[in-house]
């Protein structure tokens, strides 16, 4: 299936978008942040706790964006991850709004992925070998092969220009060593996407992702409680989908939303 990757750690976490959800994730976008206008920012919220679904402001853009509550910080602040990228960043409680029932009708748009074949304890990824993975499906859409899931994240092989990355990255890794190194500096990957080293980021990367931001990749399932559980995309092993890489960790782990999502 035809995806974007939305938001990348390294190639053993990152996240993807289905291509054929564009117009949803515009669509639900535009009424999320319409929602925050109409009720002037407040957020009607009590205590807060870990696993809430929530909006949330990306400081890089000053726009409200779907997310979850993964950890409480100090200074009356939260660790949430934006569901349909991927990518985290701490988050001041004055920038955290209720989500309408309907906003959660709409499935997660985010699908967190590693390559097959590329992945072993422990393992971390230099800037050498997660600028080359990020040069090889930057800015548009690839298809992407479903193997099998691992818990939340899909193991799957991602097929660039006709090649499996999966087969490059361990032919070059057999050969220099990608991997076997400390990861360090960071400032010298690509600003397409956001490249993280496991630590929340101050806001989304909104370069190059543009239309990416339309993917749909797990159902929420409507509540009367803000507490929700997040359900995963339904995905079978074997499945072929175009995809676009959203979300990598130096953990090796990554999103990934499906092409037909945008």
């Amino acid at each position: 299936m035809e995806v974007y990757i939305s938001h990348i750690n390294n190639p053993l976490s990152f996240y993807i978008q289905f291509v054929e959800d564009k117009n949803l994730i515009i669509q639900l976008e535009e009424e999320l942040n319409e929602s925050v206008v109409n009720t002037h920012h407040e957020s009607g919220l009590d205590e807060l706790r870990v696993g809430d679904l929530i909006l949330a402001e990306n400081a890089a853009d000053s726009f409200y964006y779907r997310a979850v509550i993964k950890a409480l910080k100090s200074g009356n602040s939260y660790e949430v991850e934006f569901i349909d990228y991927g990518n985290t960043a701490v988050v001041s409680s004055s920038k955290i709004c209720g989500i309408q029932r309907k906003l959660l009708t709409f499935p997660r748009l985010s699908v967190h992925c590693f390559l097959s074949k590329v992945k072993t304890p422990d393992e971390s990824w230099t800037d050498e070998a997660t600028s080359y993975f990020l040069s090889k499906i930057n800015g548009k859409p690839v298809t992407c092969k479903f193997t099998e899931q691992h818990g939340e994240q899909w193991e799957v092989d991602i097929i660039c220009d006709g090649k499996s990355l999966s087969y490059d990255l361990q032919q070059r890794k057999g050969k220099t060593g990608l991997q076997n190194k400390a990861v360090h500096n960071w400032e010298s990957m690509p600003k397409q996407i956001q490249v993280t080293n496991d630590n929340p980021q101050d806001g989304m990367s909104t370069d190059g992702l543009g239309d990416q931001r339309e993917d749909c990749a797990a159902k929420i399932k409507s509540s009367s409680e803000t507490h929700l559980a997040i359900p995963p995309q339904d995905l079978n092993s074997e499945q072929v989908e175009r995809a676009e890489i959203m979300n990598i960790s130096v953990g090796g782990e990554f999103y990934v939303q499906l092409v037909r999502n945008l």
